[in-house]
């Protein structure tokens, strides 16, 4: 595989010269926020956000976020991540244009290699937005009524800016029921499982159906100690199909709600693909023995276990940088935050825990009402999305 360098543009706001005000201020630059950045190249905008003032805030953000962190493989095809780097290099080197034919087939990613190739895409943007760039993390945004003030931890110290609007793309935080967090023992999130830190011997109990849940049980099986998996969920195991043929012919039960309009795929969203689908195939067609699918409460199954993966996916970071007391926080179809059901005027959130739903605009099978993730969602709906929002304010 072809390894591409890259480097992190430098940046002219380093702690000391960061702006005391700025019309947008955006929080992450993993790929939600650059997908953000590079629509807005792509439209035009990009060189009015910056006249207007735009503050980007990252530690060391290249454009791939923690993708580069996992130990498995993506349950997006190649052909996705290609795309993204083929729209952004218009003119892609030697070995740039290697890696992306290399990539563009139907084929999952290691996420290592997904997270290249969104941080070779991701430089023409980062490069754009230079000037803009403050090395550091959001620690804290307090609502105004004429914007938000936003404190940043950089390196020279806190740095404070106000903003008309925040963006925040920090990406999601493990979130972690609190009946599983309050057993006691070798309790972990598959987050930890699946970027490789989690040591297991005997029997495993996971929580959970989704992508996490499978790919947890993979890497866990793979490091050989584990004798036996047990996968507790409560919603139906589902299996994304090109078509209600396919579906068909693999056994597939489904309705005409779980059939996205848009492009006649069963189960678009709610699905399993890729090696999470092959591993559950192999559970239900017995040649995978070393796993049980269960729906037995998971109270009943924790005694026997050795380690319990909560497989219970992410929540919005937004809640912990905003003033106690607010109440929960929710985000609504514009992307808006409200907080305790209240609206916090100029305050976004996009990415990993922000909560968007299916909609006309998503496409995706009726009958799927869980939230929205992925590069594919980013670039093509909630990008464009938030830069139609933040460009007529």
């Amino acid at each position: 595989m072809t390894t591409i360098t890259s480097a992190t543009p430098t940046a002219a706001h380093h702690a000391g010269s960061t702006p005391a005000s700025t019309d947008l201020l955006v929080a992450g630059l993993g790929p939600a926020g650059t997908a953000l950045l590079s629509a807005a190249r792509e439209a035009g905008e990009l060189d009015r956000w910056l006249d207007r003032g735009l503050v980007v805030v990252d530690p060391d953000g290249d454009g791939s976020g923690q993708l580069g962190g996992y130990a498995v493989r993506s349950d997006t095809t190649g052909r996705v991540f290609a795309e993204v780097g083929r729209a952004a290099l218009r003119t892609p080197t030697a070995d740039e244009a290697m890696l992306l034919a290399r990539c563009d087939d139907d084929e999952p990613l290691p996420l290592r290699v997904a997270a290249q190739l969104l941080a070779m895409a991701a430089r023409p943007t980062l490069s754009a937005v230079a000037q803009a760039l403050v090395v550091g993390a959001v620690t804290s945004v307090t609502p105004g009524p004429e914007g938000a003030k936003v404190t940043i931890a950089t390196a020279a110290g806190p740095q404070s800016v106000a903003a008309r609007n925040v963006v925040i793309a920090c990406g999601g935080r493990a979130w972690m029921p609190a009946e599983l967090s309050g057993l006691g023992g070798a309790v972990v999130h598959s987050d930890a499982v699946i970027r490789g830190n989690v040591a297991a011997r005997g029997h495993v109990l996971v929580v959970g159906g989704s992508h996490s849940a499978f790919s947890a049980a993979r890497v866990l099986l793979e490091g050989g100690e584990v004798d036996r998996v047990t996968i507790a969920h409560r919603s139906p195991i589902r299996v994304t199909y090109a078509d209600a043929a396919a579906a068909a012919a693999d056994g597939c039960r489904f309705g005409p709600r779980d059939v996205c309009p848009a492009t006649g795929r069963v189960f678009r969203f709610g699905g399993l693909r890729n090696d999470s689908a092959a591993l559950y195939r192999a559970i239900r067609d017995g040649a995978e023995t070393r796993v049980e699918l269960t729906t037995t409460p998971v109270s009943k199954l924790v005694v026997s276990a050795d380690l319990v993966v909560a497989a219970t996916g992410y929540a919005e970071r937004v809640g912990s940088l905003l003033p106690r007391g607010g109440g929960t926080c929710t985000f609504d179809t514009d992307a808006a935050l409200h907080q305790g059901g209240r609206l916090v005027a100029g305050v976004f959130g996009l990415g990993l825990g922000s909560g968007r739903r299916r909609d006309t605009a998503t496409g995706g099978e009726p009958s799927f009402t869980s939230t929205i993730d992925g590069v594919w969602f980013y670039r093509n709906v909630a990008a464009p999305a938030m830069l139609e929002r933040i460009s007529s304010t």
